[in-house]
């Protein structure tokens, strides 16, 4: 299994059938961008997002999808999230997050937010945004993540939920506290 960022264009096409497969297929959802042609589901954030992929034989099996305020265009998200404008060389919306079925019982989920991560650090980001389902809020406050705004929308995927907010340095104690906890 290898964790990055989707360099080629067939892995970047993996994780957008993998989106297709979970939220669409699987969840149900509906998206003004799935391409049902294509099976695939892919919108304009991709174009400038570091899209990690945990990759077995080539094949995304779990992904996550994350955009710098510095390189992206984050309007859609300033007012939802209430991002200040001033912080935007620092900060990242993380989404898109999945994990296939089969490995939705694995650390895998952890070892590619991990990856994330680690990676904004090193570009010297300090905080990243997620929207999240009200289902998954506790596992995410067990990672480190607090409350940034109680009540969001969500484009149509899924169930509107909070706004979580990261300092992602705060990540590895939230990883620690799950490893005991687990």
């Amino acid at each position: 299994m290898r964790i990055a960022i989707a360099k080629t264009e067939a892995e970047r096409t993996s994780i957008y059938r993998l989106r297709y497969e979970t939220y669409i297929e699987e969840l149900g959802w509906e998206s003004p961008y799935a391409d049902h042609k294509r099976r695939w589901l892919k919108d304009p954030m991709d174009e400038s997002a570091n899209l990690f992929g945990a990759f077995e034989n080539g094949v995304a099996v779990a992904t996550m999808r994350t955009n710098y305020g510095r390189d992206s265009d984050l309007e859609p998200y300033r007012s939802l999230f209430g991002l200040a404008e001033d912080e935007r060389d620092a900060i990242s919306v993380t989404s898109r997050l999945v994990v296939r079925a089969d490995h939705r019982r694995s650390r895998l989920f952890l070892e590619v937010i991990q990856e994330a991560l680690e990676r904004a650090i090193a570009d010297g980001v300090y905080v990243t945004y997620i929207d999240c389902e009200p289902a998954k809020v506790r596992l995410y406050l067990r990672l480190g993540f607090t409350v940034h705004r109680e009540w969001v929308g969500n484009g149509g995927f899924g169930d509107p939920g909070p706004c979580l907010r990261l300092n992602t340095w705060d990540f590895r104690y939230g990883k620690q506290v799950l490893a005991g906890a687990a």
